[in-house]
């Protein structure tokens, strides 16, 4: 499943790339259908989480724009 929940990165000299990029991810929530361990979560924890991982991909991403001209 390609979602931003596990973003592939790396940071080589003080610069960070993100290695895998996902196109078009998909929600948290198909991620966590697939997962039997998360079928007791419901939809307003997934929102939750889907906003941390929103929230975490943007500061990664940061991070990367921020050392692109480094």
């Amino acid at each position: 499943m390609r979602t931003n929940y596990f973003p592939l990165w790396e940071c080589e000299d003080g610069r960070f790339t993100i290695t895998q990029p996902v196109k078009d991810p998909k929600p948290v929530a198909e991620l966590l259908a697939m997962i039997g361990k998360s079928k007791h979560l419901r939809e307003p924890e997934i929102e939750v989480l889907q906003e941390q991982v929103d929230r975490r991909f943007r500061a990664l991403q940061a991070l990367c724009e921020g050392t692109a001209g480094s």
